[in-house]
């Protein structure tokens, strides 16, 4: 099936190699056309301008492949941390053990919004100093770049991780934050004490934003996809 398209468009870098290697698609059929954010991330409303926390948060699907128990595991790793905050938002088939987690560990760090509707998300990511995102540790879902992660820069946000394969590599180019190993909870901590210790984060956000506008936007998409149907519509 891969072999028989003129061309493949990928969304994560990391998809080449695959491809080429274990089902021997020829580098010059692949593509590289990576997802966009919705606009509506363009411009955040304004923020608590005075708080006296510091609030991570997690959005998006709460499955397997997310792998927020070690979002979990950090929360308690850094429970002396007075100040953090650590919000999920969204829905899954781990919400509700990941709920008795907390009240097993009692992590009154740890808030969990439910499922959101989009329009209301960018009061969500207004509030965030930083955005979560993590993974499993799995050969082939390291390969992956999550919507989530373009979003993020959208808004604006610093970054902070767990995972391997593509997210990292995209984070440090774009040196918006911070990545440990997937489900290394301990590294996710010492990340997210990295940020604490950091004396520009507005700079990171910037970074996240510049980074997105050079690479993930909308029209970039478009203009990308149509060169593509134009030169095999010949």
């Amino acid at each position: 099936m891969y072999n028989k398209p003129d061309r493949i468009l990928i969304t994560s870098q990391m998809f080449r190699q695959y491809l080429e290697q274990q089902h021997g698609v020829a580098d010059e059929k692949i593509g590289y056309l990576p997802q966009y954010a919705a606009a509506q991330f363009d411009t955040l409303p304004l923020a608590q301008s005075k708080k006296n926390t510091v609030d991570l948060m997690f959005a998006g699907n709460i499955g397997a492949a997310q792998s927020l128990t070690t979002v979990l595991q950090a929360a308690e790793l850094l429970r002396e941390e007075t100040t953090l905050r650590w919000h999920i938002v969204g829905d899954g088939s781990e919400l509700g053990k990941l709920k008795a987690i907390v009240r097993e560990k009692r992590l009154d760090n740890v808030i969990f919004h439910g499922r959101k509707p989009p329009e209301e998300m960018p009061a969500y990511y207004a509030q965030a100093d930083a955005m979560l995102v993590t993974l499993t540790a799995d050969k082939f879902i390291s390969l992956t770049l999550p919507g989530k992660v373009q979003t993020y820069m959208a808004a604006g946000k610093p970054i902070i991780g767990a995972a391997v394969g593509e997210i990292p590599q995209v984070i440090e180019a774009a040196q918006c934050g911070w990545c440990a190993g997937a489900e290394d909870a301990a590294g996710l901590a010492d990340a997210v004490q990295k940020f604490l210790r950091c004396p520009d984060r507005e700079k990171l956000g910037a970074n996240a934003r510049a980074y997105y506008q050079a690479h993930f936007t909308r029209a970039r998409f478009m203009d990308e996809l149509e060169k593509e149907l134009r030169r095999y519509a010949q």
